[in-house]
């Protein structure tokens, strides 16, 4: 079955609109909403909002994310899980979600005013990044080092908008198979490459085929990734052995 996916865009919405989001998303989540700053806590509560949607939704998914204003959110009816249970990884609904119409997962993200949830009968992980500002040459050379060498030499051949929207496209490609996978920011971004061109790309990591599917938003950019064939158990990732640094002779192995 195709993800549900839904976007929102947060940065202009009235606080009465969010306090009636926050009311309807379970006791758990919404005691740590309260934590957050004022705008982080808006994307967070659109991107919790638009999962509960999706999990409602999943039978009509779309082939494209649906972007959804907020009066359209708050009208459709939504499937809100008792609790919000986070794993010690920070993914939530790390093993699914169990509705009328049998288990779902769900992956959620927000940035710079965006937010976005997708939900499928398989386990997804989704990002969004809101399209930054031009670079510093520093800043630029700092998040390269995160990078896969071959991710970081693509990067340099490219300037002004180009060079955003690349970078637009790593990230969130990276991030998504980090969501998928259960590892996290915590990952190690250098230990795969992303390819810049092709959409569906697919990608060998952890022992398993993934499949990286982007969707170009107004300013801004949306990735999904699936297992090209679902693993046999969904339990913590086994991360043994990537954490350290690539040595010369494995720089051009994902």
């Amino acid at each position: 079955m195709p993800a549900c996916i839904l976007t929102l865009e947060t940065s202009s919405m009235p606080e009465d609109a969010l306090e009636a989001l926050i009311r309807r998303l379970p006791p758990a989540r919404r005691e740590r909403l309260f934590r957050l700053h004022p705008a982080q806590r808006r994307e967070s509560a659109g991107a919790a909002a638009l999962a509960c949607c999706a999990l409602q939704r999943a039978f009509s998914a779309a082939p494209a994310p649906i972007g959804l204003t907020i009066r359209q959110l708050l009208a459709e009816p939504w499937f809100v899980p008792e609790t919000w249970p986070v794993d010690g990884r920070g993914k939530p609904f790390a093993a699914g979600v169990e509705t009328p119409d049998g288990r779902r997962y769900v992956s959620l993200s927000h940035s710079g005013g965006l937010a976005a949830a997708a939900a499928s009968d398989a386990p997804v992980g989704l990002d969004v990044q809101r399209l930054p500002a031009a670079f510093t040459t520093q800043q630029l050379e700092r998040f390269c080092r995160r990078l896969h060498p071959e991710e970081a030499a693509a990067l340099h051949i490219l300037s002004g908008e180009r060079q955003r929207e690349a970078f637009c496209r790593l990230w969130t490609g990276k991030e998504s198979v980090l969501k998928l996978t259960g590892l996290g920011l915590r990952g190690p971004l250098n230990r795969f490459a992303v390819p810049l061109e092709k959409s569906p790309a697919q990608i060998a990591f952890l022992g398993s085929r993934i499949q990286i599917h982007w969707y170009t938003l107004p300013q801004g950019s949306l990735a999904l990734s699936r297992y090209e064939e679902n693993p046999a158990c969904f339990s913590a990732p086994d991360d043994s052995g990537i954490w350290e640094p690539l040595s010369e002779n494995r720089k051009n192995s994902p």
